[in-house]
């Protein structure tokens, strides 16, 4: 390890730089992608609501788009309006 970088408050496995050096899929690349795109954290469901939660960071987590308004009903026969 470097001298000038801290070691980390918890032990690293002895096989951890063969970790995050491992190539991700094409699933985990393109969500990573998103997730950059957003703002939101990355990572599994469960972990990342609780930083979510934590930091008010909700909307990164909601749809962007708004959502689509409800189509008027058909007016049964008989009771058409004037317009």
């Amino acid at each position: 390890m470097l001298p000038w970088l801290h070691p980390g408050p918890v032990d690293l496995p002895p096989s951890w730089v063969e970790h995050v050096n491992e190539p991700q899929s094409e699933g985990e690349l393109g969500r990573l992608r998103e997730d950059v795109r957003r703002g939101c954290p990355f990572g599994a469901d469960g972990w990342v609501r609780k930083p979510v939660g934590r930091l008010g960071w909700e909307s990164t987590l909601r749809p962007r788009r708004r959502p689509r308004r409800a189509r008027p009903t058909a007016t049964p026969p008989g009771e058409a309006g004037l317009f």
